[in-house]
Order: C-alpha cells, then structure tokens, then sequence
C-alpha cells in the first residue's frame, strides 16, 4: 500500500499547529485534525514521517531519531478517543509508540494516557493488537516525559498493511469497535511519537556479517603475529 498524500485537511491543521504551537511544530511534526474520534475516521500520518534529529525520539535504549522514520503528533483533547493510522510496508517491521509532554487544565487530574492499537483488516473491520498505561521508564521512548504514566507501546508487525494507534485516558479498555473508557479531556495535550524500525534487508546483514568475519581474522592474525614475535 502506497502511502497518501497529505489531505486539505492535513495541509489546514499544519498551518493551524504553527500558530497555536510556533516552533515547537517542525518538519516531521503533524497536529491533530477533528473528527478523528473513530477508527473509520483516523487521521493518516504517513506524510509526517522523516528522519529529522529529535532527543524526544527512541526506544528503549537509544535515541533513534536519525536512524528509523518518524512522526510527532500533536494532540489536544476534545472530549473523544483520538486515532491516528499509518502504513506498515514490510512484514517484520517494529513499531514504537510513545507519550510524550503531556499536560492539562483539567483540574479533576493529570493526564493519564493509554495507548491502543489496531490492524485493519478487510470490509473496515479491525482486529485488537495490545496496549499500554504506564511506561516501565520515564527514558522508554528516548526523551520528553517526566512521568511513568506517560504511555510507551511497542510492536513487531507480522504483515504489512494499514495500522492505527488509538490515545485515551486510563481506565480504558478495547472493544471491537475502537476504545472504551475514558477519553481525551478538553485541555489536554500531548506529543505522539511514532517510529518505525524497518526489517533489516538481507544484504546489509550479510555485509555485516562479512565485516564481523573479516575483523575476526585480522584479530587472530594480528595475535600471531605478536606471539611470533615475543618467541
């Protein structure tokens, strides 16, 4: 599946985002469009995505910015489930799904976050792939959360193919049709990071593979060398 081309409604929300956010919203960088409450409805990312430098995006071990394609989105709450899609090009490739800043006028509590995601599947209906409340570090997803309840997701995917990502409050659940539960208060905001670690190709695994050999044999022939020479 060919990935879409960034929609009127995408181009809008954009110009929107670099007034309310200045420049926090840089290239790579998406804001939220209405009416994306639905899993029919999800707002499609795929034109976000770049490999721009950012300390706010990684996985659980490393910054990853400059190495995966990635995507910032973001959000404000209006009362509804957010869901963003995006497509999946090869079989194997892995997902990571991070909150990021999150803040909020609501004076009952924080912003909690839970993420959700789906596949879509034929005929419009989805099927359930896992989700996440708490992140177990506040450093899982690289930088820009100072709490654990900021949620972090990741996910292989066996099958290329349209995916979404669905944010909530806590106290959430999945039903076949999208989230239950809470949803995104007024006065909530968030970033949404969403990464995609591509399946390494088979000739770079052999080239690293060969690399690894080669070193090897340097190495035994530089220790000969040097036990030939101290006999």
């Amino acid at each position: 599946m060919k990935p879409r081309l960034p929609s009127f409604c995408t181009a809008w929300t954009m110009l929107v985002g670099l007034f309310l956010f200045g420049s926090s919203v840089h290239a790579g960088t998406i804001v939220k469009a209405a009416g994306n409450d639905t899993l029919a409805t999800a707002q499609n990312v795929d034109a976000a995505f770049g490999l721009q430098a950012d300390p706010n995006i990684g996985d659980r071990s490393q910054n990853t910015s400059t190495l995966f394609p990635h995507a910032t989105v973001k959000g404000a709450g209006d009362g509804t489930f957010d869901y963003y899609s995006f497509t999946v090009a090869q079989p194997g490739t892995r997902g990571l799904f991070d909150i990021d800043a999150t803040s909020t006028t609501n004076s009952i509590a924080p912003f909690n976050s839970m993420l959700f995601l789906y596949s879509l599947d034929g005929g419009g209906s989805a099927t359930f792939l896992g989700s996440n409340d708490d992140a177990d570090a506040i450093t899982d997803g690289a930088e820009g959360s100072t709490t654990l309840i900021d949620a972090y997701l990741e996910h292989t995917f066996p099958e290329a193919g349209e995916y979404i990502v669905g944010v909530s409050r806590d106290f959430s659940i999945p039903l076949f049709d999208g989230i239950g539960g809470t949803m995104v208060k007024d006065g909530d905001l968030y970033d949404l990071n969403i990464s995609l670690v591509p399946v390494p190709e088979p000739s770079a695994l052999v080239l690293s593979l060969t690399s690894i050999i080669s070193l090897a044999v340097v190495g035994r022939r530089s220790l000969r060398r040097q036990e030939s020479a101290a006999a």
